[in-house]
């Protein structure tokens, strides 16, 4: 990976946020993956799990101050 010019403690928060909630919200004993790439001179950071996922309406949301998505509307 090239290097990038970030703010460290920040990234590592979202970073940390992203594998808690995967964490938080797989089944147990579930598979939890990380990668990283380099995409149109980016590097994207990919955090995948086996949770029920988050609905497509909320998706916009998730990284608003203070949003939480309260209910499974993956099954509605």
């Amino acid at each position: 990976m090239p290097a990038i010019n970030a703010d460290a403690e920040r990234l590592g928060q979202v970073i940390t946020n992203l594998l808690s909630n995967a964490i938080k919200y797989s089944p147990q004993n579930s598979d939890i993956r990380i990668a990283t790439e380099v995409v149109d001179k980016h590097i994207q950071v990919s955090v995948s799990d086996e949770g029920y996922g988050i609905a497509e309406s909320d998706q916009e949301k998730i990284f608003d101050r203070y949003y939480r998505v309260t209910t499974n509307n993956m099954n509605t």
